[in-house]
């Protein structure tokens, strides 16, 4: 009876995959249709056919995702776009305008998955940015979301007396963000003096500079 049985499960599994054979001869992929034509006997046709094969892609710069397009040059600034495996598919160093250009192949636009970049003086670098690409025509967009460039900056001297011209020591430098009241708001930093009559600052600083107004707590500046 088990055999039986199990007769019957391998029947019905080869009549399936014949069914499966027979049904799915068709082709996979994409197709986009060129042209219907009659033909007949003894008859030469020539019929070009032109096709989207190549797009120039273009690579912009933005803060946020719905703002304004960044303008800036930078010969060294390098983006890398890959596929989902990691795969580098396209590399183009030196940015124009803000904007870098690539002729791409359609099927390599359509594998492109993440963008990063890389050496721009004035943003920070970008790595394996999940990315979406826009199609015109024969023009391709991709967006990449950038920060300004971040670091420290050190202001550092010393405070003399006017009338002396000797060093001051515990003397109250204060700093405040540009354009700040020290009767109303807080400051940004504030140091003393040293021994020698020294101050020392580690401000923070953007790549497009960063505005600040210096105090002395106190005693009058001249």
């Amino acid at each position: 009876m088990d055999k039986i049985k199990i007769a019957i499960v391998v029947s019905v599994f080869l009549v399936l995959v014949s069914l499966t054979a027979i049904y799915s001869k068709g082709m996979t992929g994409y197709f986009s249709k060129a042209f219907s034509k009659t033909v007949y006997p003894n008859q030469v046709i020539e019929q070009n056919i032109t096709v989207k094969k190549y797009f120039n892609l273009t690579v912009r710069f933005r803060t946020t995702p719905s703002g304004s397009d960044l303008s800036f040059d930078d010969s060294d600034g390098t983006v890398v776009l890959k596929d989902v495996n990691g795969n580098e598919l396209y590399k183009k160093t030196g940015i124009v305008s803000g904007k870098a250009y690539i002729l791409a192949d359609k099927l390599a636009v359509d594998s492109i998955a993440t963008i990063s970049s890389s050496k721009l003086d004035s943003y920070e670098d970008v790595a394996n940015q999940t990315l979406n690409i826009t199609f015109y025509g024969t023009k391709a967009y991709a967006t990449i979301l950038v920060a300004k460039r971040q670091g420290n900056a050190t202001l550092t001297g010393y405070v003399f007396d006017d009338l002396t011209q000797n060093t001051l020591q515990g003397i109250n430098v204060v700093a405040l963000n540009g354009g700040s009241d020290p009767a109303v708001d807080n400051p940004y930093l504030e140091t003393i003096t040293s021994t020698e009559g020294k101050y020392s600052m580690n401000l923070s600083a953007t790549a497009d500079g960063s505005s600040y107004d210096v105090y002395v707590k106190d005693y009058t500046v001249v």
